[in-house]
């Protein structure tokens, strides 16, 4: 069966005025900042672009298919800065500037008065958006979101057929003309467009959509004052971290903090600071952790820190240097002299232990550092009942 060119062009430009509706519905529903705002005006323009070049494909309307063109290619310079959105990047509004300045080049001398020299600047201008938009994908999404990875897919396959047309454009096997023929390796373009502006619509909201979710996780999972693991999120990971120590006959270790007369510190100096000093702890462990190691508050001001793959002597320095470190960031907090100290409770997972076991081994540790007299680490000996304590104060 063969399509008519000029219906399988307006087919197109009303699916991406569609896709560009779609999109921006979605966008209203969720209102999670630009990025789809930015989609659907990248729709819009190639919608815009494709009707005006269908038109100008009439006799007599000739000079529509250099606006429009010019418009077609600015198109994917919104979609470009979509992806940037959702990988957390800038918008760089000078290249911004540029990539819709561009196209203009194609329609006027001395570009514009070599017709397929024109129509291969813009269509190269097409392909390297395209592309850029896959490579903005991919460095700044590609980290577990399902739908990013079927955006940079459709990205790669219309930059990759761009990048054809482009070719051909310039060595004179296509006419300089909107209608590309179905014989051309260009003209694949016509179907392309149509999966295109479909599949992206679709998982362009579908990526909104998961990285809301993650964010709403994070938020979930995240306590709101020091920026540490919730007491439920740290439970559920400490559990995985300590089963995969047992599958993997590494060492687990576990350190309890609990901050020293906190409640003097609320009394003396007022809630915020408290809230103040309660930030700078989690700050200063976080500081002091490796990308494995994992911190949460599991109660007022009591913290708990997993170490995967470290022994009780190596999880008895860290303790120690977190505690070292906080008592010196902590002697004065807002000018007030709040000598803010924390005790510290070190176990190490036994092949028998539970979550629950390792946590009352260290809470003894701790226990054993506070009947020392507070500010330092302490640590309870593997055969119960017994317990040591190492000060380093």
């Amino acid at each position: 069966m063969v399509f008519d060119i000029r219906t399988l062009m307006a087919v197109g430009g009303l699916v991406a005025a569609m896709s560009a509706i779609f999109v921006f519905f979605a966008w209203t529903h969720a209102r999670d900042g630009q990025k789809l705002l930015w989609w659907a005006a990248g729709d819009a323009l190639y919608a815009l672009g494709t009707v005006l070049l269908t038109i100008g494909t009439m006799p007599g309307r000739g000079v529509l298919i250099l606006v429009g063109a010019t418009i077609y290619a600015a198109g994917p310079a919104l979609f470009w800065v979509s992806a940037r959105l959702f990988g957390g990047q800038r918008i760089p509004f000078a290249l911004l500037g540029i990539a819709l300045v561009a196209p203009v080049f194609g329609a006027v001398p001395p570009l514009g008065s070599q017709p397929g020299i024109g129509m291969a600047y813009n269509l190269a201008i097409v392909a390297i958006l395209m592309l850029a938009t896959a490579f903005a994908f991919w460095r700044g999404l590609c980290n577990g979101y399902k739908a990013c990875r079927s955006m940079i897919f459709l990205c790669l396959l219309q930059g990759a057929i761009f990048v054809a047309g482009s070719v051909e454009a310039a060595s004179g096997t296509i006419a300089s003309t909107p209608l590309a023929p179905a014989t051309s390796l260009f003209g694949l373009v016509h179907y392309t467009s149509i999966l295109f502006l479909l599949g992206t619509a679709v998982f362009v909201v579908a990526l909104a959509r998961e990285q809301s979710e993650a964010y709403q996780r994070k938020l979930a999972e995240t306590d709101a004052l020091t920026g540490v693991a919730t007491r439920g999120a740290f439970m559920h990971d400490a559990q995985s971290a300590l089963d995969a120590s047992r599958r993997s006959e590494l060492p687990l270790s576990m350190i309890l903090f609990d901050l020293d007369r906190f409640k003097s510190i609320n009394d003396r100096f007022g809630h915020a600071m408290g809230d103040s000093v309660l930030r700078e702890f989690g700050e200063t462990v976080k500081l002091a952790l490796r990308q494995a190691d994992r911190v949460g508050r599991i109660g007022g001001e009591e913290f708990a820190v997993f170490l995967p793959e470290t022994g009780l002597g190596e999880a008895f320095l860290i303790a120690d240097r977190i505690r070292l470190a906080f008592e010196e960031c902590c002697a004065s907090v807002d000018s007030q002299p709040v000598h803010a100290t924390v005790s510290a409770g070190v176990a190490t997972a036994r092949p028998d232990s539970t979550l629950d076991s390792l946590l009352a081994t260290a809470d003894q540790g701790l226990y054993v550092a506070k009947d020392a007299g507070r500010n330092r680490v302490g640590r309870a000996r593997p055969s119960p009942g017994a317990s040591a304590l190492e000060q380093v104060a």
